[in-house]
């Protein structure tokens, strides 16, 4: 079981929400209740056999209606490891985009900037894939692109509002 926090969005410097909403609060700000451009919300996900723990599973940054949900899944150091971005297609969530995040081996927090290689997936509903990786020890970028790639594990249903968790699973 997932317990949720929302908020208006994750300071994780401080392992903490920043603006705690209520869940009617965000589910107003979910139904398009409330104006652009504080209509959209985070949710951090936690694991109910987790105790007290301060890292959060998973933190989805969520606008009306899940037109576009951004997961991002941390460490216990709260570095963003990987992100997830959905956008509604023909009332279903696609992903989009993915990118994975390298720490170099300390272990404190360190922010995205400080990652020591990224890789980052584009992909579109057509089958087209483009994968780009930046390791910070070589001084290039490397590139492939890939055609007629399967999507059918990049298709989420929309959620209903407190149904997060499917949106912050591991992707690989």
């Amino acid at each position: 079981m997932i317990r949720y926090i929302y908020c208006e969005r994750w300071a994780y410097s401080a392992c903490e929400p920043a603006g705690v909403l209520s869940a009617a609060a965000a589910r107003t700000r979910f139904e398009g209740k409330v104006p652009d451009p504080d209509d959209w919300f985070t949710v951090a996900g936690f694991l109910e056999d987790a105790g007290g723990a301060s890292t959060p599973e998973f933190v989805l940054e969520v606008t009306p209606g899940a037109e576009f949900v951004y997961a991002h899944l941390v460490d216990q150091w709260q570095r963003i490891c990987f992100i997830y971005n959905f956008r509604d297609v023909e009332g279903r969530l696609f992903l989009f985009n993915r990118v994975e995040y390298t720490y170099p081996e300390d272990e404190r927090y360190l922010n995205q900037a400080q990652a020591s290689r990224i890789e980052s997936i584009l992909f579109k509903p057509d089958g087209y894939m483009r994968r780009r990786l930046k390791d910070k020890s070589k001084a290039t970028t490397e590139e492939w692109e890939y055609k007629d790639v399967d999507m059918v594990d990049n298709w989420e249903l929309k959620p209903e509002f407190g149904r997060w968790g499917a949106l912050g699973r591991y992707r690989g």
